[in-house]
Order: C-alpha cells, then structure tokens, then sequence
C-alpha cells in the first residue's frame, strides 16, 4: 500500500532486498516497484539505476543503412569471438562496419583485440537511452572498423535496450556484426552465423541449439576441425544440423597464436571466411 501510495504521486520506487532472499524479491516485484536491487549492489549501479527510471529517449528511427550480423554457437566456446573479428575485418574493407561484443558472461573482444576495457556497451546502451543514438566516444577503432567492447563491470542490460542499440547502430553502420555468446535468445539479427566446433560434442551442441531455433536459418561454419576428419565431421554436421555446411576452419595453431598476441585474423581464417558471404 504504501509503495502504491508513492506511486500515485509521481515518485519512482527501487526496491532493495537482502542478498539471496527470493521472496523479499518477489514481494518487491508483486508491489509495482519500478526496479528491483539486492542489498550488494554496487553504488555505481544503483546510480545507474537510478539514471534509467527516467524514460527513454524516442527510440532510434530512420532508414536502416546496414544488415546486424550474428555470430551465435552454442555453449562450449566454438570460437565465435574470433569468427566475429574475422568477419567484421573482411566486412570492414568494404563496408562501414561496427563490431559489437554482446558476450555478457565471457566478453572477450577487448582483450583479443588489445582494447581499452572502456567505453564498453553499457555506455553506448546509456547514450541511446537518453538521446536515441550514440556517438563516437563509446567507441573504439581497430583496422578500419569500430567496435563496441562488452562491459567487464556489474551492469545488466535489458533485452529492450539491447534492441534499441542495435536498432540505432544499423541506422549508423552499413554492417553491424555481434558476438553474441552463449545467449539461448540472442538479439535480433538479418543474417546469422552459427560456429560449431568440428568435435562430436561441438556437433551434438549445435544440433540442439538449431533444434531450439526460432530466428532466421543460420549459416552454419564448422571451426577447429581436425584435418584427417574433415570429410566425416562435414558428414555428422550436415545429418544432425541439417544445416549445409559453408565454410571448414580446420585445426590451425597459427589462428590461436594470433588472437593470442592480438594480431590480425590468420589468412587461413580470413579465406574461410570470405565464402560466408554476409
């Protein structure tokens, strides 16, 4: 009654309740509190908390210049994060191009790119929410193309925001490329990119994962696959995927040596990844 009370005269409600107390949570929820906390939250996001009770900014409008790229797999760490850098680079030489880590459990774009963990995707995510656009200081430059860094920080980003960055980054960029994790409901994309390791398990993974899958038929790239097996795995892929493959990263330690120093994309990787084609 008495946040409903509050709510009546126009205040916003957070509610805190102590770490790992369900019901207090769900009491809070069932009140009509416009955001719910635990008692450990960092300062910093509270304050942001706070900044997001305020509503939205027009969500972002105009002609769309460019297509969202998404680079999914299932869990297991195929490789999409270097798939991801292969294909904004080869995209970027033609194309204006933006690379967006939305690996929120694991990001590992910065590091693999030798980037500033700062500005990351929570700051461009807060700049679309109060203006309806971001600008260049949430970004970072590498090769020719721009990239938004996941956040290393304790910030959570709705699914709407996430939509509504996207929306904005396709109306700025001819081509927006996303890592998008191990996410069971990744955000929406014109074009996907599905990375299976070439391993039985790498294939069974991906048979559930495309099994489950509701968006646009994916593109389907077997990475890691063991030379002298290639002919089998493309055989398993395409029986337990139904998916035809369209490119076979075999097994190259040359690719792990460059994202292990932060160097350019292998040539091998590059080739394979030209005849994806997005």
């Amino acid at each position: 009654a008495r946040i409903s009370a509050w709510r009546r005269c126009g205040l916003r409600v957070i509610g805190i309740h102590p770490v790992g107390d369900a019901p207090a949570r769900a009491r809070l929820a069932s009140a009509g509190v416009d955001d719910v906390l635990s008692d450990d939250t960092p300062s910093e996001t509270i304050a942001r908390a706070v900044q997001l009770l305020d509503p939205p900014a027009e969500r972002p409008s105009g002609p769309a210049r460019g297509r969202v790229v998404g680079i999914v797999g299932a869990r297991g760490a195929p490789g999409r994060t270097e798939v991801a850098v292969a294909v904004a680079r080869a995209l970027g030489s033609s194309h204006h191009t933006l690379l967006v880590d939305l690996d929120l459990d694991a990001p590992s774009i910065a590091i693999r790119l030798g980037l500033a963990p700062r500005p990351d995707v929570v700051d461009a995510s807060d700049q679309v929410h109060a203006t309806g656009t971001f600008d260049a200081t949430a970004l970072h430059q590498w090769e020719g193309v721009s990239v938004l860094v996941a956040s290393h920080r304790p910030m959570s980003i709705r699914p709407e925001a996430l939509e509504d960055l996207l929306t904005a980054a396709a109306i700025r960029f001819e081509r927006v490329v996303v890592d998008t994790g191990f996410d069971p409901e990744p955000p929406p994309a014109d074009d996907v990119v599905l990375v299976a390791e070439g391993t039985p398990l790498g294939i069974v993974r991906a048979s559930r994962l495309v099994a489950d899958w509701s968006g646009p038929t994916p593109t389907l790239v077997l990475n890691r696959v063991p030379r002298e097996e290639a002919g089998d795995v493309v055989l398993a892929a395409r029986r337990w995927t139904g998916l035809e493959p369209v490119a076979v990263i075999l097994e190259d330690p040359r690719i792990r040596e460059r994202a292990r120093r932060a160097d350019l994309p292998s040539r091998t990787l590059a080739r394979v990844v030209d005849r994806i084609g997005a």
